[in-house]
Protein backbone atom coordinates (compact mmCIF):
# COMPACT_ATOMS: atom_id res chain seq x y z
CA UNK A 1 0.00 0.00 0.00
CA UNK A 2 1.07 3.62 -0.69
CA UNK A 3 1.56 6.21 1.72
CA UNK A 4 -0.43 9.57 0.67
CA UNK A 5 1.69 12.53 1.58
CA UNK A 6 -0.70 15.56 1.94
CA UNK A 7 1.00 18.51 -0.27
CA UNK A 8 -0.97 20.88 1.18
CA UNK A 9 -1.01 20.56 4.70
CA UNK A 10 2.93 19.58 4.40
CA UNK A 11 3.98 23.12 2.70
CA UNK A 12 4.78 26.49 3.80
CA UNK A 13 4.02 29.31 0.98
CA UNK A 14 5.09 32.88 1.66
CA UNK A 15 4.72 35.61 -0.66
CA UNK A 16 6.22 39.18 -0.92
CA UNK A 17 6.13 41.58 -3.55
CA UNK A 18 8.80 43.64 -4.92
CA UNK A 19 8.46 46.11 -8.01
CA UNK A 20 5.20 44.81 -8.53
CA UNK A 21 6.56 41.51 -9.07
CA UNK A 22 6.09 38.31 -6.70
CA UNK A 23 8.85 36.96 -4.59
CA UNK A 24 7.25 33.01 -3.46
CA UNK A 25 8.97 30.57 -1.16
CA UNK A 26 7.76 26.85 -0.88
CA UNK A 27 8.83 24.83 1.88
CA UNK A 28 7.83 21.42 0.91
CA UNK A 29 8.08 18.89 4.09
CA UNK A 30 8.76 15.35 2.69
CA UNK A 31 8.56 11.79 4.41
CA UNK A 32 12.02 12.64 4.96
CA UNK A 33 13.68 16.13 4.14
CA UNK A 34 12.24 19.27 2.99
CA UNK A 35 12.43 20.79 -0.70
CA UNK A 36 12.60 24.43 -0.65
CA UNK A 37 12.14 26.85 -3.83
CA UNK A 38 12.45 30.56 -4.22
CA UNK A 39 11.45 32.19 -7.13
CA UNK A 40 10.38 35.27 -8.52
CA UNK A 41 10.97 38.64 -9.85
CA UNK A 42 10.96 39.73 -13.55
CA UNK A 43 11.58 36.24 -14.47
CA UNK A 44 11.86 32.91 -11.79
CA UNK A 45 14.51 30.22 -13.43
CA UNK A 46 16.99 27.88 -11.48
CA UNK A 47 19.80 30.06 -10.57
CA UNK A 48 21.16 27.48 -8.08
CA UNK A 49 20.80 24.74 -5.88
CA UNK A 50 21.95 23.70 -2.38
CA UNK A 51 21.79 20.63 -0.99
CA UNK A 52 22.44 20.13 2.62
CA UNK A 53 23.04 16.31 3.63
CA UNK A 54 21.76 14.67 7.04
CA UNK A 55 24.86 15.98 8.76
CA UNK A 56 24.25 20.03 7.35
CA UNK A 57 27.20 19.59 4.68
CA UNK A 58 26.06 21.83 1.60
CA UNK A 59 26.80 21.31 -1.54
CA UNK A 60 25.48 24.08 -4.18
CA UNK A 61 25.53 23.67 -8.10
CA UNK A 62 25.47 27.61 -9.52
CA UNK A 63 24.75 28.32 -13.02
CA UNK A 64 27.33 30.82 -14.77
CA UNK A 65 26.60 34.15 -14.08
CA UNK A 66 23.86 33.64 -11.56
CA UNK A 67 24.38 34.71 -7.80
CA UNK A 68 21.86 32.60 -5.93
CA UNK A 69 24.18 30.63 -4.05
CA UNK A 70 24.36 33.02 -1.62
CA UNK A 71 20.49 32.52 -0.90
CA UNK A 72 20.45 28.59 -1.37
CA UNK A 73 23.24 28.12 1.19
CA UNK A 74 21.86 30.56 3.89
CA UNK A 75 18.17 28.83 3.65
CA UNK A 76 20.07 25.08 3.41
CA UNK A 77 21.91 25.92 6.38
CA UNK A 78 19.32 27.83 8.39
CA UNK A 79 16.45 25.31 7.58
CA UNK A 80 18.84 22.42 8.09
CA UNK A 81 19.61 23.51 11.81
CA UNK A 82 15.96 23.76 12.54
CA UNK A 83 15.05 20.49 10.75
CA UNK A 84 18.39 18.10 10.93
CA UNK A 85 16.99 16.50 7.79
CA UNK A 86 18.04 16.68 4.73
CA UNK A 87 17.53 20.06 2.88
CA UNK A 88 17.35 20.74 -0.78
CA UNK A 89 16.74 24.71 -1.48
CA UNK A 90 16.37 25.71 -5.61
CA UNK A 91 16.32 29.67 -5.77
CA UNK A 92 15.78 31.30 -9.17
CA UNK A 93 14.80 35.51 -8.66
CA UNK A 94 15.98 37.77 -10.81
CA UNK A 95 14.87 41.29 -11.53
CA UNK A 96 16.48 43.85 -14.79
CA UNK A 97 18.83 46.17 -13.73
CA UNK A 98 18.61 46.52 -10.18
CA UNK A 99 20.47 49.58 -8.35
CA UNK A 100 23.04 48.49 -5.58
CA UNK A 101 19.99 49.95 -3.18
CA UNK A 102 17.34 48.01 -4.88
CA UNK A 103 19.59 44.99 -4.38
CA UNK A 104 19.67 45.42 -0.97
CA UNK A 105 15.85 45.48 -0.52
CA UNK A 106 15.45 42.28 -2.52
CA UNK A 107 18.06 40.74 0.36
CA UNK A 108 16.21 41.92 3.03
CA UNK A 109 12.91 40.90 1.39
CA UNK A 110 14.25 37.13 1.19
CA UNK A 111 15.81 37.70 5.20
CA UNK A 112 12.01 37.91 5.98
CA UNK A 113 10.91 35.25 3.84
CA UNK A 114 13.56 33.03 5.55
CA UNK A 115 12.87 34.04 9.22
CA UNK A 116 9.25 33.79 8.22
CA UNK A 117 9.33 30.14 7.14
CA UNK A 118 11.87 29.80 10.09
CA UNK A 119 9.11 30.01 12.77
CA UNK A 120 6.38 28.79 10.76
CA UNK A 121 8.83 25.25 10.31
CA UNK A 122 10.16 25.68 14.40
CA UNK A 123 6.12 25.46 15.00
CA UNK A 124 5.42 22.29 12.53
CA UNK A 125 8.91 20.10 12.63
CA UNK A 126 8.86 16.72 14.97
CA UNK A 127 11.21 14.54 14.20
CA UNK A 128 10.92 11.77 11.57
CA UNK A 129 12.58 8.53 11.57
CA UNK A 130 14.81 7.49 8.17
Amino acid sequence: MEKELNFRQNTIELHAEYMNYDIAAYCQQLDYGYEIRILGGHRSHVGSVTVADEQGTLQTITLPGHKEDAITRQWASQIWEIAKQPISVLAGVHYDHLRKEQLMEVIQILDKLLSDCKTELQKRVSPLSV
